[in-house]
């Protein structure tokens, strides 16, 4: 979507001090003390799902509570695809687990296997096209996941410049400049979640451009 673009490619221009701390949580984190957590972190990003159809035993329960609480939210899909019809079947799910549903934070692609990588740059980028336009389509706004070395190295800067980043790199600090999160640790630590997480730093108000353009659910 036309206007999609226009927005993603003005972000990095408008990005102020904010600097929010979020979570994100999957089926490996299976206890949550949601009163707690809502005082320490701003967002909360979910694994809907993964490859042709699996389920996130925590999706639903979790999604429900942030409604609950107030808690903004976004989702992601874990890729396991390897070609661009694969990417276009998980874009398929991915969707019928955002229907309904309302959410705050852009919805990404999750790109981070080795099998994914080995089919090459090209490749790559177009199932994140793919995947990303299917989303657009139904008025999705969607970025990718992945780590800054696998960034690098196997996207090309069309779809860098195209899509909204949420980049790994377990540091403390970073010298990348075309993400808006950045998962900083696996292995943060939150009184409201019991053992090792991944935490993450926003430094853009998702929920206004969001719910302003009426994108993912609004």
């Amino acid at each position: 979507m036309k206007v999609i673009l226009l927005i993603s490619l003005c972000l990095l221009s408008q990005i102020t001090s904010l600097k929010w701390l979020g979570i994100d949580l999957s089926g490996w984190d299976d206890t949550v003390y949601w009163d707690v957590l809502k005082t320490q972190v701003k967002f909360v990003i979910l694994r809907a799902g993964y490859g042709q159809g699996g389920n996130d035993s925590v999706y639903e329960r979790y999604y429900k509570k942030c409604k609950e609480i107030g808690m903004p939210v976004g989702a992601y899909w874990y890729a396991k695809a390897t070609t661009v019809k694969g990417a276009r079947e998980e874009a398929n799910y991915f969707l019928n687990k955002l229907k309904g549903k309302k959410f705050e934070f852009p919805v990404y692609y999750d790109i981070e296997e080795n099998s994914i990588f080995a089919t090459g740059r090209n490749n790559v980028s177009n199932m994140l096209k793919e995947f990303c336009t299917i989303l657009e389509n139904n008025k999705y706004y969607c970025g990718v996941y992945s780590s800054r070395s696998f960034l690098d190295e196997y996207f090309t800067n069309e779809v860098l410049n195209r899509y909204d980043i949420w980049m790994a790199q377990y540091a403390s600090s970073t010298s990348y400049t075309k993400h808006l999160i950045w998962q900083f640790t696996g292995s943060g630590t939150l009184s409201g979640k019991p053992g090792e997480c991944d935490l993450n730093y926003c430094y853009y108000d998702y929920p206004t451009l969001i719910k302003s353009k009426h994108f993912n659910g609004y």
